[in-house]
């Protein structure tokens, strides 16, 4: 038995992702979670993490624009006054330049 081309197990599961269109799925789902960490990490101080995730009603990503619903207007001015240093945040955390743009409605 002759081994033609090896792979790395973690190389076959990006291909299978990529094959199958899941990889823009899998991204956007990173991108929400990394969303309720910043959020809760600029309000953990008053309130749960899931008292947090409960302040985004609405989330939607596409070509590098983040588009959020916030709940409460209070938390939403605060967030966006934030906007530049959020994005820096998400980006670091999703280890790539995804975030463009955040827009708090």
């Amino acid at each position: 038995m002759r081994i033609e081309q090896s792979k790395i197990v973690g190389d076959l599961i990006s291909d299978y992702l990529k094959e199958d269109g899941l990889e823009e799925g899998i991204l956007m789902a990173r991108i929400f979670e990394a969303w309720d960490l910043v959020v809760y990490e600029q309000t953990g101080t008053i309130m749960t993490a899931e008292q947090s995730k409960q302040l985004t009603l609405n989330k939607f990503y596409k070509e590098g624009i983040l588009t959020c619903k916030i709940a409460s207007s209070v938390i939403r001015n605060q967030l966006h006054f934030q906007q530049d240093a959020l994005k820096r945040k998400l980006n670091k955390m999703l280890q790539g330049n995804y975030i463009d743009k955040i827009v708090l409605t």
